[in-house]
């Protein structure tokens, strides 16, 4: 029990801190924070986001696409930067990334899908 317990409160403490509580992006340090793809098409599937870390140029329109048969969302960390709602099979959405910096997101649905998008001035 108290094994499970100390598991709880630092998963809550390692969430918390990965989320964070910032309500402005994360600015990513030099020439795209780590991230090997340049797809502004982001693949919702078999419950994850690919590229689940992806490097796009200022101005650009992401695109998901939901390709399986669960609903999901794409929703920023950042409380009313974006937010696709509940997106039902083959769904897309677009977002146009007008800021640089690390915009981390997730599907509210299934909150262990996680991802980046590193925007580029």
């Amino acid at each position: 029990m108290r094994m499970s317990v100390r598991f709880l409160v630092s998963a809550f403490i390692f969430t918390a801190t990965a989320c964070g509580s910032s309500s402005t992006p994360t600015y990513g340090g030099g020439g795209g924070g780590g991230c090997t793809s340049t797809s502004n098409s982001i693949t919702i599937a078999d419950f994850s986001f690919s590229p689940s870390c992806t490097t796009v140029p200022l101005n650009t329109v992401v695109t998901w696409t939901n390709n399986g048969p669960t609903a999901h969302t794409t929703t920023s960390d950042v409380a009313g930067q974006w937010d696709s709602g509940q997106m039902a099979a083959t769904n897309t959405y677009p977002h146009t990334f007008n800021s640089a910096g690390t915009f981390a997101y997730h599907c509210t649905n299934h909150p262990s899908m996680m991802a980046t998008i590193v925007v580029t001035p």
